[in-house]
């Protein structure tokens, strides 16, 4: 493929992902074919053909738009990509044994030119090249970079995934409900799985428990809807308790990141001397 990596450390003891989709764009799919695994992805995922923005006061759209018609770069493409497909797509990519399993890394030390990862079970490896920190927010290449914790943005959200046995009917769009301080919206994956919800919602709002008792937590996001169209509130009455997952909201302050990028600027070109 002509990525140039050498090694891939994970972690865990097996690929894993958290929550279920990635929503997806033009240029997400541009890239993804530069990769060579965007054609498998669009067989099993539907291209959505537009947006709808609905009231929950009123119940009626109020606002639209189709993909079908041509932007200034070209044809728009929209797809909601479960990540399990879309990590196992990329990793089958990979030659075989780039993907180093149960390889943690707990701190990264410089040694001239080299950066030397320390890893969990005491391994040390030498960075000879470029070193890409893909290890989320807790992430060690972060934290020698000077990255802050995320900061919290006073917002949390509340995503699900409904499964049906057999086709669940929906149009291949997106629909988006807005009203007294809530967001939320429901995108089809493909023909038979839904993310039935991604609900955003200040703080404040939120109930002491939710998170430890997920039948409550169905309750409140039914509670948090208004007036959407039956069939959606159906299939969030009939999401699995255990396919919601609530998230604080985090954020990285812009000026972190490009101090972070100047330093990372440094690391690259140590590396390349």
């Amino acid at each position: 493929m002509g990525w140039g990596f050498e090694v891939v450390l994970e972690s865990w003891d097996s690929l894993r992902t958290t929550g279920f989709v990635l929503n997806t764009r033009t240029n997400a799919w541009k890239a993804l074919e530069a990769i060579g695994v965007a054609d498998a992805l669009r067989l099993i995922n539907y291209r959505f053909r537009g947006s709808v923005a609905y009231s929950t006061i009123s119940g009626l759209p109020v606002f639209g738009i189709s993909f079908k018609a041509k932007g200034k770069e070209g044809d728009h493409e929209a797809r909601c990509v479960q990540r399990r497909l879309l990590l196992e797509s990329l990793a089958n990519e990979l030659p075989s044994g780039t993907t180093r399993f149960s390889s943690k890394v707990v701190s990264i030390e410089e040694s001239g030119y080299f950066k030397l990862l320390h890893l969990a079970d005491g391994t040390i490896l030498k960075v000879k090249r470029v070193l890409v920190g893909c290890d989320g927010v807790n992430s060690v290449v972060g934290k020698w970079l000077n990255f802050k914790q995320l900061s919290f943005t006073g917002k949390s959200t509340i995503r699900g995934q409904a499964n049906f046995k057999s086709n669940h009917g929906f149009d291949p769009k997106s629909m988006r409900f807005f009203e007294h301080g809530v967001r939320s919206g429901v995108i089809p994956c493909d023909k038979k799985r839904y993310r039935s919800l991604n609900l955003l919602f200040t703080a404040h709002v939120l109930e002491k428990g939710l998170e430890e008792n997920p039948a409550q937590l169905r309750q409140f996001v039914l509670s948090k809807l208004g007036k959407i169209p039956d069939a959606v509130r159906a299939t969030i009455e009939n999401t699995e308790l255990d396919a919601f997952i609530l998230s604080p909201l985090r954020y990285k302050p812009p000026w972190e990141v490009l101090w972070g990028q100047l330093m990372w600027l440094v690391l690259l070109e140590s590396e390349l001397n």
